[in-house]
């Protein structure tokens, strides 16, 4: 059995995956490593000669574009790492950090899963850590968001290892007997919202979640979807917001039960009342993965 199995899911993203293969090249664990791609529905020109170039990467190819979850599944499946390290590929590891999550996760025997500081390619602090999503928490985190940087950082500590309810799946170190024990990532959740279901399920199994800030991956953010920023705003259906209230609907409706399921549905109504078709879109989606 591999020590550890970095497995990332590539849909159109080989610009990024390049420079993000690259930064692994000088990882060294005890014992061995193995690196996974699953290719989302091969669409993907680029990725023939990424390959070539690393040619130690294992390729696992789909004929059919799944959902991120159902992705990542599928390379676990084939995976033979003790550990699990689902890395999106619009990041890149700075040294030291995989060494570093790999022997914190080994020596915590109550950690189901562990993530890194991330940050920007500026080198700012980025969003790490969340606790469990509801109407309250997205609220004050979306307030968080907006202040002062000097004010966020004094409320949003990303300097000292804790405990947290999710850490971002951007870059996730999962024990694989975990992983296993609870199902893995729940695939109705087609790209949001997948980290903070599986951070939930392995917390209410009895392990615990830690954010651990010594570990640093630079992330550009929201180019794991294979969307340009342009047509995010142009087209609802086919965006990462439209992804993400899907993800967020199968959340509420999956853990957070009436009350917050009502007010979340009130709220996408006002939010969208000058685009009832793509609200009705979205929300018939969301009845779907119900069943």
């Amino acid at each position: 059995m591999s020590k550890l199995s970095i497995i990332t899911v590539n849909f159109n993203s080989s610009s990024f995956l390049k420079d993000c293969l690259e930064s692994l090249q000088d990882v060294v664990v005890d014992g061995e490593m193995e690196i996974l791609i699953y290719d989302n529905g091969p669409t993907d020109k680029g990725l023939a000669d990424i390959i070539q170039k690393f040619p130690t990467v294992r390729l696992v190819s789909s004929e059919r574009f799944i959902s991120f979850s159902a992705a990542n599944n599928r390379a676990a499946d084939v995976s033979s790492g003790e550990y699990l390290f689902f890395l999106n590929p619009d990041t890149v590891v700075r040294s030291g950090a995989v060494e570093a999550l790999i022997q914190f996760i080994k020596y915590k025997t109550d950690c189901g899963a562990v993530g890194p500081k991330l940050v920007d390619a500026m080198g700012q602090p980025e969003l790490s850590y969340t606790p469990d999503p509801g109407i309250f928490s997205e609220a004050y985190m979306r307030i968080l968001r907006r202040l002062p940087l000097g004010m966020q950082k004094n409320l949003y500590n990303t300097d000292n290892t804790r405990k947290v309810d999710v850490i971002v799946g951007a870059a996730m170190m999962v024990r694989a007997s975990a992983f296993k024990d609870v199902g893995g990532f729940d695939e109705m959740f087609p790209l949001y919202l997948e980290d903070s279901d599986l951070c939930l399920r392995l917390r209410q199994a009895g392990w615990n979640i830690y954010y651990y800030p010594k570990a640093e991956i630079i992330h550009y953010r929201g180019q794991s979807g294979g969307i340009k920023k342009s047509e995010s705003t142009s087209k609802l259906l086919t965006s990462n917001t439209f992804k993400y209230r899907q993800g967020q609907l199968r959340y509420y409706a999956k853990h957070k039960g009436k009350l917050q399921n009502m007010m979340l549905r009130t709220y996408l109504k006002w939010k969208y009342r000058k685009d009832r078709e793509r609200l009705r879109e979205c929300l018939r989606s969301e009845l779907i993965a119900e069943k």
